[in-house]
């Protein structure tokens, strides 16, 4: 289950007494995701802010709620293709250049045809000989409920064919 908390601008603080809150009434929480634009509305690009604030998400927030945290940013015009069938890059992400640095995973989701596929786009602890550094995967999600039910992990002859974006258009 999805529980969407509709605030923008929340310290540090301020997420880990939501945090409390929850795990008080309802239970562990499997994650965590975070507006990128909503989040550092208040950075003003600061990038020290953004990368100070992003580290206490990875080690405080995390820590409090005992799971994994997420920054999920929206993608440039670019990306929206016809159906929404462009391939996301490092480049997808609207003004997060200052999370890339400090996140331990980049993943890039889109759908094409009517699927859904994925790929890490950074990734400072995936090691795998069976897949390549950056590999792709597909996913089975149930919408109405915000449920991941199967992630495959392709292998280089499974992935199709991605249109790529126009770098010269925004």
């Amino acid at each position: 289950n999805v529980e969407v908390i509709g605030l923008s601008s929340l310290s540090i603080d301020m997420v880990i007494g939501l945090i409390d809150w929850f795990i008080e009434e309802k239970g562990e929480i499997g994650g965590i995701a975070f507006d990128y634009l909503s989040l550092f509305r208040g950075c003003a690009n600061n990038t020290e802010r953004t990368s100070q604030t992003i580290t206490e998400l990875k080690t405080r927030v995390a820590k409090a709620a005992n799971c994994p945290t997420f920054c999920l940013v929206q993608g440039r015009r670019k990306y929206e293709g016809h159906k929404g069938d462009i391939e996301i890059d490092r480049q997808a992400g609207k003004d997060s250049s200052s999370i890339e640095d400090s996140a331990d995973f980049m993943l890039g989701f889109w759908r094409h045809g009517d699927k859904r596929y994925g790929r890490f786009l950074k990734s400072r602890t995936f090691n795998s000989e069976k897949y390549d550094e950056d590999p792709y995967f597909e996913l089975d999600i149930d919408k109405p409920y915000m449920r991941l039910n199967d992630i495959k992990f392709l292998e280089e002859h499974e992935v199709p064919k991605f249109k790529q974006p126009q770098y010269n258009q925004e």
